[in-house]
């Protein structure tokens, strides 16, 4: 018998696929480094009520501090995790790593009468065979064992007319270093903006197949990255304009991006948007299963933020009314779209839950995805491509954002359990002026000078320096009792920079920890977000008026429609890791070894083919008379 949310203590295990052979996931477990039951799953199925022999012995079931979804609390340490839908991780790792699959893994029968009717050909193999091609071997016909039926597989590559070929480099290069749209439309000579919607399309998909491919290369090991890796995650909010007069509030949206510190190459970079799912569809559907009022482990779409979702978890004013009120609000919105039968009949539905109306917001194209299983998907596919490129130890600095520690623990359990993976947390003053970031620096650089006098170190760089102050302190015990340790090395980009080790490892030499604590920044993450704000006009931030509130600032560049916030993230991610340089004149990829030269904004759009050229006409302008 197939268990179902009343007999599940905690959702069961869930299999995930990117390439190959699928792999386990489970993350509901203790998350504290050192503890016994650290990565041991809690009991799925529940017990009788009271003591009995079929107890869970390691975890207890408790509500959050909210008292809105279930947790669990480790017997053992006391620790407390919020419980997760297994299934909905597993759906967001393979969203996030859909750009990285080979074309079969999206060819399917087509049959809807067939048993292999949606199943495609990349995860099932062994339904299909293949017999024969299309005009070459690179568009290969698969037929379905079950009905016989043959499926095209077309390899066939990203074209725009003629009269926008030539003009695609130009696009690119304006669209690549923060020329607006109406500004790129009138310097490269398109004829309108539909035009440039076309030339976009085109650049996002040849950069999506230059991303995928690297990131395929990896997780089949056919690219090898360093053994030993320093890797720096954050995330980035990003803002869509309102889509509708009547809703005048913007959509936030969340980056996450994972940079090799060494080489500043990008190895994953996603939002919390997945364009694949109608809204409306999504809602009415989660309303007729009574999902809106159901605990979030336990629904069809526990990813996605529902309507009302964002009222019961606190994040509007009006949480302040009360649970039973709140409840009583969320039954509401679903009774109103179980009775809908298009968007239109709740595009502008109003609840009043006692306090004033909430008209509650949904996007008109794609579901946004909630943040701690967006998280969850990047690290794991993370995990995934650094255990395929060989990677043996791993450094990984983060924020204090307990859904990026929760999902590292989650992640990289066994990593974490065997001494291969180490997780320090990153701190800094990031709201300071500039002229306080300077006095900070200034401090930090003279205590350094200090330290070099009294030991006669003045001849040592500064790395070298750090490296004698942490492990002097780490000798001494010079740790605070939170843990966390004052960089000594001084840094514009990270004044006042303290550091964590939450996964510490007493047994390691004095030495090898404090190279650990002298490699820990986040500078390289923030400088590629600060980078998407300066090259891309999309995703720069708004000018604040004094007369406007935050939540109807209208961000003059932003784009309208969510899907183009992941399209131009593509973009900057391939610019990033092969074309822009830095100040020694090399690429991210040149720095891996992945390129022996920077790459050209043409070399991206025409690999290996002729690169169209504009042809040379005669000028028919009359000269200026001065």
């Amino acid at each position: 018998m197939a268990l179902t949310p009343r007999t599940l203590r905690v959702p069961d295990i869930a299999d995930a696929r990117i390439l190959g052979e699928p792999f386990p996931v489970q993350v509901n477990h203790c998350r504290t480094p050192g503890c016994a039951n650290f990565g041991v799953p809690a009991r799925t199925k529940r017990g009788k009520t009271g003591p009995s022999k079929d107890r869970d012995l390691r975890y207890a079931v408790i509500s959050t501090s909210k008292g809105q979804e279930p947790a669990l609390r480790c017997k053992a340490c006391n620790g407390k995790g919020a419980v997760r839908s297994n299934v909905a991780i597993a759906e967001e790792i393979e969203r996030i790593a859909d750009y990285a699959r080979p074309l079969e893994y999206r060819y399917a029968c087509k049959n809807q009468g067939c048993a292999n009717f949606g199943l495609s050909i990349g995860e099932h193999r062994e339904r299909y065979r293949k017999c024969g091609h299309y005009k070459t071997p690179e568009n290969p016909y698969y037929q379905c064992k079950a009905c016989l039926r043959r499926v095209l597989v077309s390899h066939k590559a990203p074209r725009i007319r003629a009269a926008n070929q030539a003009l695609a480099a130009d696009v690119f290069s304006r669209i690549a270093n923060k020329a607006p749209m109406r500004r790129t439309v009138v310097g490269a000579g398109l004829k309108s903006c539909r035009d440039y919607y076309t030339v976009f399309d085109f650049i996002h998909r040849r950069c999506r197949e230059v991303n995928g491919a690297v990131t395929r290369a990896f997780l089949s090991g056919a690219r090898r990255l360093p053994a030993h890796m320093d890797i720096a995650i954050d995330s980035q909010s990003l803002m869509v304009n309102w889509p509708r007069r009547v809703q005048r509030r913007t959509v936030e949206m969340t980056s996450c991006c994972s940079v090799d510190v060494g080489s500043r190459f990008i190895l994953e970079l996603d939002v919390n948007h997945d364009p694949r799912f109608d809204p409306f569809d999504v809602n009415h559907e989660s309303a007729e299963l009574g999902d809106m009022t159901r605990k979030e482990a336990f629904r069809k779409y526990a990813r996605f933020w529902l309507a009302g979702d964002e009222m019961r978890s606190g994040r509007t004013g009006q949480r302040r009314m009360g649970r039973a009120a709140a409840e009583q609000a969320v039954g509401d919105i679903q009774d109103a779209f179980r009775a809908a039968n298009a968007y239109e009949d709740v595009a502008e539905m109003e609840i009043v839950p006692g306090q004033g109306p909430l008209r509650d917001h949904m996007l008109r194209s794609g579901m946004l995805v909630k943040t701690g299983y967006r998280t969850l998907g990047h690290m794991f596919v993370l995990r995934e491509i650094l255990k395929g490129a060989g990677v043996e130890r791993l450094q990984l600095c983060m924020d204090q954002h307990l859904s990026t520690i929760s999902s590292f623990m989650c992640a990289f359990r066994e990593q974490i359990a065997e001494g291969g993976a180490q997780g320090f947390l990153v701190r800094y003053a990031k709201d300071c002026t500039v002229d306080e970031r300077e006095r900070i620096y200034r401090e930090t650089e003279k205590r350094m000078q200090r330290f070099a006098r009294a030991r006669n170190l003045e001849g040592m760089s500064k790395q070298e320096l750090g490296f004698e102050m942490i492990r002097t302190a780490l000798r001494a015990g010079g740790l605070p009792e939170d843990g966390w340790l004052r960089h000594p090395v001084p840094t514009a980009q990270e004044p006042g920079r303290e550091v964590r080790w939450i996964t510490e490892n007493a047994d390691m030499e004095v030495d090898d920890r404090a190279r650990l604590y002298l490699a820990a920044s986040l500078a390289p993450v923030d400088n590629v977000f600060q980078l998407t704000r300066r090259f891309l006009s999309a995703l720069e931030r708004p000018i604040d008026t004094a007369s406007g509130r935050w939540q109807q600032v209208w961000y003059g560049y932003a784009p309208y429609n969510p899907d183009m916030v992941q399209k131009y993230l593509d973009v900057f991610r391939a610019v990033n890791n092969f074309i822009h340089i830095g100040e020694d004149g090399a690429t991210p990829a040149m720095r891996l070894g992945f390129a022996d030269r920077p790459l050209a904004y043409a070399d991206l759009l025409w690999p290996g083919e002729k690169i169209p050229r504009t042809k040379r006409s005669r000028r028919k302008g009359r000269a200026i008379k001065l």
